[in-house]
């Protein structure tokens, strides 16, 4: 009698489960941003990011929960630091501002109106007919900001394929969209890839469909990147040649807007500026400082034993460096390995521990990032292994 009536029961509790579940598939214009109590919430503690404020940041749910008004699958589900309700993998289908969002990943802004989600079914908004099961973003006004198109078609005299999302600016003009065949843009020949575009119309970025000179430069069939005024960011050199006096690899190569050089492949090692630079990719400030090199062996760097990539600020202080050996840094001891970010007024900002790291007695796992105050102690951490 008993384990009847506990079926009985049981029955019971599904069917008010089921009807509850049933009578969330409503359509929804706003929902409130009201902040969250993280006191009743029941999440994986070992998987928890947290804010400096002790919320939440990022958690993984252990049962499905209503947040806000809407059901969270016990999923990974994220918050802002005020509380509000970031993203989480919706329990049901839901029409949210006139979306129909299906039952997946969904995100949501600060004052609850929503940002992005999977759509259940294709709509048009703002004249673009948007595919089902794709994922579609607004702006914080309503306005599309992406959506992939149900199929090729002609916008703002680009045309787009439906292979690839649209994206918008705030104004409704084209930011970005995926070429079905090569066509040629504002004097340049693109090849059917992505192009994108500035907020004024101008090309920003497209794939060269052949061989060209631009700004002086012989640019091959790749990358193109460009300024709003159309001179040349960036491209890949169809062949080598020197720049401000650096001989350079036929590779990436990019330029200030005054046609100053701020990066290139350069051909062989050198010293450059007083430091030993490895034949690899080095950086400039547009003022012909250095920036940026690879070191072609563990060298001391400004006082520090480095290895690898060295990042200098504009007055040539060290920024970020990777220890090639041990090394006592404002009272820690960090392992050789240790990635190193300095501010720049010289106080550590955050590390990058490629081992297991001791910190204040504390000790934090390999691949964890580390952010320091202005006073030299640990104010967050994110453990990439995480996700």
């Amino acid at each position: 009698m008993k384990t009847y009536l506990l079926t009985i029961t049981s029955l019971l509790f599904v069917f008010i489960l089921l009807f509850t579940l049933s009578d969330e598939s409503f359509s929804i214009s706003k929902i409130d941003s009201e902040k969250t109590d993280f006191s009743k919430l029941k999440y994986e503690k070992s998987l928890a990011r947290y804010y400096k404020n002790g919320n939440i940041e990022t958690c993984n749910l252990l049962e499905p929960t209503k947040i806000q008004g809407y059901l969270c699958k016990d999923e990974r589900i994220g918050f802002y630091e005020s509380g509000e309700l970031e993203y989480c993998v919706l329990s049901n289908k839901m029409v949210l501002q006139g979306i129909p969002c299906s039952d997946d990943d969904t995100r949501f802004y600060k004052n609850g109106k929503l940002e992005g989600c999977y759509l259940t079914e294709s709509i048009k908004v703002q004249d673009i007919s948007c595919r089902d099961n794709y994922w579609i973003e607004l702006y914080e006004d309503g306005k599309l900001k992406e959506c992939h198109p149900e199929k090729t078609t002609t916008i703002q005299d680009i045309p787009c394929s439906n292979e690839k999302s649209v994206g918008f600016y705030n104004d409704g003009k084209i930011k970005s969209c995926n070429l079905p065949n090569e066509v040629t843009i504002q004097k340049i020949p693109c090849k059917a890839n992505t192009v994108d575009f500035y907020k004024n119309g101008k090309l920003k970025k497209c794939y060269l469909s052949k061989t060209m000179t631009i700004n002086g430069y012989p640019c091959k069939d790749d990358t193109l990147e460009l300024y709003k005024s159309g001179k040349l960011k960036g491209c890949h050199l169809s062949k080598p040649m020197t720049i401000g006096g650096y001989d350079a690899k036929a590779d990436w190569v990019k330029f200030y807007e005054s046609d100053k050089l701020k990066l290139c492949h350069i051909t062989k090692a050198k010293t450059i500026k007083g430091y030993p630079c490895k034949e690899y990719f080095v950086g400039f400030y547009e003022n012909g400082n250095l920036k940026s090199f690879n070191v072609p062996k563990p060298t001391t760097i400004n006082g520090y034993p480095c290895e690898y990539r060295v990042i200098l600020f504009k007055n040539g202080k060290m920024k970020s460096f990777t220890l090639s050996e041990p090394m006592k840094i404002q009272n820690i001891d960090f392992p050789r390995g240790t990635g190193i970010i300095f501010n720049k007024n010289g106080k550590l900002k955050q590390c990058y521990a490629s081992v297991g790291i001791t910190i204040d007695n504390k000790e934090y796992k390999f691949d964890t990032i580390i952010f320091f105050d202005e006073n030299g102690k640990v104010k967050k951490y994110i453990e990439q292994t995480l996700e």
